[in-house]
C-alpha cells in the first residue's frame, strides 16, 4: 500500500514546497494524498498540480473539504476519491493582481486549468447539476463560487469514487466529539476543575488539534515575517546599513524609522531629479546677473529645494503621529 502524504493546512509557499519535494521522492510508484483545504496562494498551488502532473499517478483522497486551490488542484491528480460526508467549492483561480507579468500567469493558469476540467467534465452534466456552465466559471470579471456535495462531485466526473464512513467510524467520531463537549461543559460549570494543559500534554491527548495549531502557528509566522522583512527592504537603496540591521534585529520597522527612511528617499531624489533637471541649463533667479558664480546659484538652488522637501517630510511625519 502507498505511503499517505497529507494536507491538512490552507496552501502556503511552504506547504507546497514540502508536499511536492515528499511527491518527488515517489516518483516511480504511487502517491497517495490525503487532503483537507480550504485553498491558499494560487502560485504556490500551481507548483503542486505541476508535480503531480509531472509524476503521473497521484490519487487524491478528500476527507473533509477541498475548496479553492484545493479543489482545482483534483483535476490533475489521476484518481480522487472522497468521503460521503466531503464538500467542494470550485471557482476559477483568482489572486491580487500588482504587475501585468502576474495577470499574464494567472490567465496561463486559467487556460490550463479550464482545459483539465474539460477533459474531465462533461459540460452539459456540469451546467445540469450546478446552474452554470464552464464558460461562466471561467469569467474574467466575475468569480463565481460553486459548492458541490459527494455526490455532485461524482456526477460531473471531478470524483471517481466514494468512500463511505463505517458505522464504527461514526460512532468513534461521534464518542469523541460528546467526550470533548461534556469535559467542556463541566469545566464551564465548575471553573475549580479546569486545568491548563502543557503543549507535551495536548500532543499526547489531542495529535490531530496539536498538529493542525502548528501548522496554523507556522503559517502566521511566515506571514508576518515574510511582511516584517518586505517592510525593511523597501528602504534597501535608501540605507542598506540600517536596513539590514533591523532585518537581523527580528523586530517590526516602527512608523518613526518609517518616516526617517521615506525622508531620506524622498530627499534624495528630489536632490537627484534636480540635478538631472538642471545639468547644462543656467538656474533662474531673481538676483542680477553676474551676482554670483554658476556653481554658487546652483548651490543655493539645492539648498532651498533640500529644505523644502523637508519641512513638507517633517509636515507628512507630524500628521502621522497625531493619528
Amino acid at each position: 500500500m502507498a505511503k499517505e502524504l497529507y494536507l491538512y493546512s490552507p496552501i502556503y509557499d511552504f506547504v507546497a514546497e514540502s508536499l511536492m519535494a515528499q511527491i518527488d521522492e515517489r516518483m516511480g510508484e504511487e502517491a497517495v494524498i490525503r487532503s483537507n483545504t480550504p485553498g491558499g496562494s494560487v502560485f504556490a498551488n500551481y507548483g503542486i498540480c505541476a508535480k503531480i502532473q509531472e509524476h503521473g499517478n497521484v490519487t487524491i483522497k478528500v476527507d473533509g473539504n477541498a475548496s479553492s486551490s484545493g479543489a482545482n488542484m483534483l483535476f490533475y491528480a489521476k484518481r480522487v476519491e472522497c468521503l460521503d460526508v466531503t464538500t467542494f467549492v470550485l471557482h476559477r483561480a483568482d489572486m491580487f493582481i500588482s504587475t501585468p507579468e502576474d495577470q499574464a500567469f494567472l490567465d496561463k493558469i486559467n487556460k490550463d486549468l479550464k482545459s483539465k476540467m474539460l477533459a474531465r467534465v462533461d459540460k452539459e452534466v456540469f451546467k445540469e447539476v450546478t446552474g452554470y456552465t464552464i464558460e461562466q466559471m471561467f469569467d474574467p470579471e466575475k468569480r463565481i463560487d460553486i459548492k458541490l456535495d459527494a455526490k455532485q462531485a461524482k456526477k460531473i466526473g471531478l470524483v471517481q469514487k466514494i468512500n463511505k464512513l463505517s458505522p464504527q467510524e461514526i460512532e468513534a467520531f461521534n464518542s469523541r466529539f460528546f467526550d470533548i463537549a461534556a469535559t467542556t461543559q463541566n469545566e464551564n460549570t465548575n471553573p475549580k476543575t479546569i486545568k491548563t494543559m502543557t503543549l507535551a500534554e495536548l500532543k499526547a491527548s489531542h495529535p490531530a488539534v496539536f498538529a493542525e495549531a502548528v501548522q496554523i502557528g507556522l503559517a502566521q509566522g511566515a506571514d508576518q515575517e515574510r511582511e516584517r522583512i518586505n517592510a525593511w527592504a523597501h528602504f534597501m537603496d535608501v540605507d542598506a546599513k540600517s536596513v539590514k540591521e533591523g532585518i537581523a534585529s527580528g523586530k517590526a520597522i516602527t512608523q518613526a524609522q518609517t518616516f526617517e527612511l521615506m525622508e531620506k528617499k524622498f530627499s534624495a531624489k528630489a536632490v537627484s531629479d534636480l540635478e538631472k533637471d538642471s545639468e547644462g541649463k543656467p538656474l533662474a533667479t531673481n538676483e542680477p546677473a553676474n551676482s554670483a558664480s554658476p556653481e554658487a546659484k546652483k548651490a543655493k538652488e539645492l539648498e532651498a529645494f533640500k529644505q523644502s522637501v523637508l519641512a513638507n517630510s517633517e509636515v507628512l511625519f507630524a500628521a502621522a503621529e497625531k493619528k
